[in-house]
């Protein structure tokens, strides 16, 4: 049995290398099958499925941050055995999560999977896991006012170009809490084009009509 030093250096090694790794691999992988995907076929609804399940464990991982105290850490992960997935806090190895194309492909890939139960669970979930996106990966200027207003827009593409669904609602709602808890809605909105701040907010005002039907 690994003591919790041991384990604590083990697993963040794992994360800066193997980790990140497998991200990039099954990334570029889901994107490549995009320009073919066609999900009922089975062969393609396997690899999807395989690859979402992936990607859900990886944006779900309880990564280790080097400025917080090990005990804290220990108790932290004890913690998430327990309860609810924690943010996706990154350091800054993973500039990958940067790129709007990222983000946009879980957008595409869930807009394709939505109609399909056992897939959409999983896409969603990557979804919300990218809307928590903090932590030391913003290390550059503007990177996270950049992040917040790319996830965003294509929220709103894709809202605008979809009828949500009953099963559904949790999902969209969680992902836009998600949004103005974890970042500084303020100062990032202050930022954004007049015409998206509006967009967003009338997006809120309407989804929340509309699930309170539902």
């Amino acid at each position: 049995v690994l003591s919790f030093e041991e384990h604590f250096h083990a697993k963040k090694m794992f994360e800066v290398r193997e980790l990140l790794l497998i991200f990039q691999l099954i990334l570029d992988a889901m994107e490549k099958l995009l320009g073919i995907l066609d999900v009922n076929n089975a062969a393609h609804f396997v690899m999807l499925e395989s690859s979402l399940k992936i990607q859900e464990l990886i944006l779900s991982w309880s990564y280790i941050t080097a400025l917080i105290p090990k005990r804290i850490i220990k108790a932290f992960e004890s913690l998430n055995n327990i309860k609810q997935q924690p943010s996706l806090r990154l350091s800054t190895h993973w500039q990958i999560m940067l790129r709007r194309r990222t983000i946009e492909v879980f957008f595409i890939i869930y807009w394709r999977i939505r109609e399909h139960p056992a897939l959409q669970l999983r896409g969603i979930n990557c979804l919300i896991q990218l809307s928590t996106l903090s932590g030391p990966v913003f290390s550059q200027p503007n990177s996270s006012f950049t992040y917040f207003r790319d996830y965003v827009e294509l929220l709103m593409m894709m809202l605008k170009n979809c009828d949500l669904c009953e099963n559904e609602a949790f999902g969209i709602s969680t992902i836009i809490r998600k949004l103005l808890m974890i970042h500084n809605v303020k100062v990032e909105m202050a930022k954004m084009d007049d015409g998206l701040v509006k967009e967003f907010l009338g997006a809120m005002v309407v989804l929340t009509v509309k699930f309170m039907d539902i």
